[in-house]
């Protein structure tokens, strides 16, 4: 959007001292639009994300796994930050002084914040123990 922003006043400037036609303007404006489209359908695409490994899982049978760690104190929206396509995802959660508390998968993390919310931490999900 910020690009979007700096392309339409730098069109305006250009239109204005005849540099350039209005057309740099009017594609600034779709710029910020799609720009804008793109950040409301974010979460779609991220569940479309989601379903196909699970199509590929089911399919294949099997997916390289991914560990993570994280801090107890981790919101779920960083650790889903961190997530990769086409590996499945194991988060070893660290107690205080490094040690590991347990782990928890990505399907149960995927759920928590779906259902619980994007500021629940690590320390609130379930842990499985090692």
């Amino acid at each position: 959007k910020a690009m979007a922003a700096l392309l339409a006043l730098a069109g305006a400037i250009g239109v204005y001292l005849g540099y350039v036609n209005i057309s740099l303007v009017v594609l600034s404006f779709f710029i910020y639009y799609a720009a804008d489209r793109e950040r409301q359908l974010a979460g779609y695409v991220f569940l479309r994300y989601l379903m196909r490994k699970k199509k590929e899982l089911e399919e294949k049978g099997v997916l390289l796994a991914q560990p993570l760690v994280a801090r107890q104190e981790a919101p779920l929206r960083e650790v889903l930050r961190c997530f990769i396509p086409r590996r499945y995802h194991l988060v070893f959660v660290l107690a205080e002084g490094a040690q590991v508390k347990g782990f928890v998968t990505e399907v149960e993390v995927v759920e928590a914040f779906f259902n619980r919310g994007s500021d629940l931490t690590v320390r609130e999900l379930p842990l499985h123990p090692l």
